[in-house]
């Protein structure tokens, strides 16, 4: 009885004991290597000799070690080899490891450069202003001082960028964050400097109560240079004649002026506006009814 008993566990250890019982795998320790991934899988650190192409793979894709942000490189022992094929559930007798007795790993890093969240955080800026992308001016106001951190040459990064309060002209405050695989590493703020783009108009005219300018304007989204007449349509919200208010808008300064509308305007939209006790001619844009934001930067 007992002699039946031993058999079949017998049995049943020889079809647990390993599926690879038809090939013993020969896994080769190499001395060192340079990764571009901050996880290491045993595909990168040894050659793994099989005729069996589905454990080959399933041996290759096994977690051996991973960088950490301070880590600059890696020593691998074949002794922490060994336990990870254990975990793996290979046996001793699945597999023979040579090579050398340890692997010395080191990472490939780049360095995140400044130019690529400025421009992230300014594409995100054009995108989220009430005005048309190419009638606008957008400068980084305050250059980039934070250390950037290194990451690994085939890390996914993936900035996201977007405005602390709605945008409008003059300074702007952007909130930035940068993932690595996900994520966050480093949060940061960006300042901006937002302006009417003085290429896109025609203008004679200098700064709040300067005296008033005769010559034609160029509508900001044509750039043709030739005098234009504002839209007249029914949502305009501001008419030629009437009284508005001109707000002028520097950091945390707002100084206000009465003016009066020289046309009609949407919402949005860049019009010709005289302040009323100067009689001089400016550009703003149409902020709500009765108000229009004048911008120094253009009208000087």
């Amino acid at each position: 009885m007992y002699r039946y008993i031993f058999i079949s566990i017998s049995l049943i250890s020889s079809i647990t004991f390993s599926s690879y019982a038809h090939d013993r795998i020969i896994i080769r320790l190499r001395p060192h290597i340079t990764t571009r991934s901050q996880l290491i899988h045993m595909k990168d650190i040894a050659d793994i000799h099989t005729k069996d192409h589905t454990i080959h793979k399933r041996i290759a894709d096994i977690d051996i070690a991973e960088f950490t942000a301070k880590d600059t490189h890696l020593l691998i022992t074949k002794k922490h080899v060994f336990y990870r094929l254990q975990v793996a559930q290979l046996l001793p007798s699945d597999f023979i490891l040579i090579g050398s007795d340890d692997v010395k790993v080191y990472l490939q890093r780049r360095i995140l450069r400044p130019e690529e969240i400025v421009q992230v955080a300014k594409d995100s800026l054009l995108q989220s202003l009430p005005y048309p992308a190419d009638t606008v001016e957008v400068e980084l106001a305050i250059p980039v001082h934070v250390a950037l951190p290194e990451v690994a040459a085939d890390d996914q990064i993936r900035i996201s960028a977007r405005p602390h309060i709605p945008p409008r002209l003059g300074r702007v405050q952007m909130d930035v964050t940068v993932y690595v695989n996900d994520r966050s590493i480093i949060s940061l703020a960006m300042y901006f400097n937002v302006r009417f783009r003085s290429s896109s108009m025609i203008m004679q005219s200098s700064a709040v109560g300067g005296s008033a300018s005769s010559s034609p304007v160029t509508h900001p989204s044509t750039g043709s240079g030739a005098a234009f007449e504002s839209s007249r349509s029914s949502d305009a919200i501001i008419r030629p004649g009437q009284r508005v208010t001109l707000v002028v808008q520097s950091g945390a300064l707002r100084v206000t002026a009465i003016g009066e509308a020289l046309e009609h305007g949407r919402f949005g939209q860049v019009i010709r506006v005289q302040n009323v006790d100067s009689k001089k001619v400016l550009f703003g844009r149409v902020a709500g009814p009765g108000t229009v934001e004048v911008d120094l930067g253009v009208n000087r």
